[in-house]
């Protein structure tokens, strides 16, 4: 199953993270399609913390400090119990969607503590120039999504069988932060089948025309 996201009239493919045994993420267990995911975790320094959303959840998760030979380690620990508990959830063995919401920078955290240090002496002097510093620290993804999975049928399905020649697609979308029940949709893709393909030839929709077609149209 691969997960597709629609946002402003384009399609990606949503990055995945296979859940291992350990209870930390490792970069060598996340599949990346479309690169949104792992260049910017390489970035994260070491003892930085990371927003990550997996499976539409968020949590805070912290890179390991660097390897005794100085090298910068690839895994992630849980920061905060949304993580923990979001990861605890997911089967050993079972793959979900990952995102990167917020890198939480430096700057962030210093701000973040500076602004408590003097609502703690002032509450009430609060001037409307610390309202976008505020506003900052809000990292939420406050956009409407809609989430598709593809389950694409080897070569387009059988030569001898009409019926066997479609994809299916299973749709949901956030709104408001609430998510909507899983729909299931057929694409039949008889209109594209290739007659005179071999055995090593996609035989149904091979350039995905009515496939990209049926997901651009999914509401």
């Amino acid at each position: 199953m691969s997960s597709i996201f629609v946002r402003n009239g384009s399609l990606y493919v949503l990055a995945t993270i296979k859940k291992s045994k350990d209870h930390s993420i490792w970069m060598k267990h996340i599949t990346d399609p479309s690169g949104n995911v792992l260049p910017k975790l390489a970035n994260v320094k070491p003892e930085q913390d990371v927003v990550l959303r997996l499976a539409g959840r968020e949590g805070t998760w912290t890179r390991f400090k660097p390897l005794p030979n100085g090298t910068n380690s690839t895994g992630f620990k849980c920061k905060d119990s949304n993580a923990k508990s979001i990861w605890e959830e997911i089967s050993v063995d079972d793959s979900v969607s990952i995102e990167v919401v917020r890198v939480v920078q430096i700057t962030d955290i210093a701000s973040s503590q500076s602004l408590v240090t003097r609502k703690n002496r002032a509450s009430n002097d609060r001037t409307k120039s610390e309202l976008p510093r505020l506003q900052k620290l809000d990292y939420r993804i406050q956009e409407d999504v809609l989430a598709i999975g593809v389950d694409v049928a080897w070569w387009g399905g059988s030569a001898a069988s009409p019926k066997s020649r479609s994809e299916t697609i299973a749709f949901a979308s956030r709104i408001d932060e609430k998510w909507s029940p899983v729909r299931i949709r057929s694409v039949d893709l008889n209109e594209a089948f290739v007659r005179d393909a071999d055995e090593w030839t996609p035989n149904a929709d091979p350039d995905a025309k009515l496939l990209c077609s049926a997901i651009v149209s999914v509401r």
